[in-house]
């Protein structure tokens, strides 16, 4: 696959870099890289083969190049909207799960160390 940059796109990385959002902005560029990867796998899996993707400042664009049928275009166009509602699903989950174990743990913890809170506070008031 490659990759061509628009100039303001490379305008949109110097300003998200100088005022200190460079890990936000390579998380922006996964994220379309890997939308845009979606569309381009689906294509190839139905016989097509797509250009290069173009970074712009509000996603990405790829060069189609051919002709598809309908049911073809309508398959590759919904391919990354739908890996994308997959990669938000498993973030949620995996989010959820951690959010759990530390709920739980500091409810183990929590409990008893509430108890003893409590009964220290209530020696130095008597």
């Amino acid at each position: 696959m490659k990759l061509k940059i628009h100039p303001l796109f490379a305008a949109l990385c110097l300003y998200f870099v100088f005022t200190g959002r460079a890990l936000a902005l390579g998380g922006y560029i996964v994220a379309i890289l890997a939308h845009e990867l979606a569309h381009s796998r689906a294509a190839a899996w139905r016989g097509y083969t797509l250009g290069a993707v173009t970074l712009m400042p509000y996603g990405g664009v790829i060069d189609g190049g051919e002709r598809y049928s309908a049911a073809d275009n309508v398959f590759i166009a919904l391919a990354a909207p739908v890996f994308n509602a997959a990669v938000a699903v498993c973030v949620v989950a995996v989010a959820a799960a951690v959010l759990i174990a530390v709920l739980l743990k500091k409810n183990k913890k929590g409990g008893k160390g509430t108890d003893e809170t409590s009964e220290k506070d209530g020696d130095d008031k008597n």
